[in-house]
């Protein structure tokens, strides 16, 4: 993807992460998706970017892993615990224009 950087964060399982999303604290949110792509959904790996949390007009959608992983006051994927599965590459879309993509490994 043209202009968004790639971070990478390494952990162990069962640690508590947070993935941040600089782009949110620089603008009024009104559109916010994490996305996974490689992460395991349902025992599957996804091939594609798949949904996880989206927060617009002050709701917030879960839809995946509900309880396990959620947003933060500052707009931050935090997953509690993070597992093996978590692997793979998250996308944080803000507004439909700023995006950061961050890359989990979990070991």
């Amino acid at each position: 993807v043209t202009g968004a950087a790639l971070d990478t964060v390494v952990t162990a399982a069962g640690n508590n992460v947070t993935l941040t999303c600089p782009p949110a604290s620089q603008t009024y949110v009104l559109l916010l998706v994490w996305s996974c792509r490689g992460c395991e959904i349902n025992d599957e790996s996804s091939h594609t970017d798949v949904k996880l949390v989206e927060y617009k007009s002050d709701s917030i959608t879960h839809f995946h892993h509900e309880g396990r992983i959620q947003l933060d006051a500052n707009n931050a994927l935090q997953f509690k615990p993070v597992r093996a599965t978590d692997s793979g590459r998250y996308r944080c879309h803000v507004n439909n224009k700023d995006e950061v993509l961050v890359k989990l490994i979990v070991q």
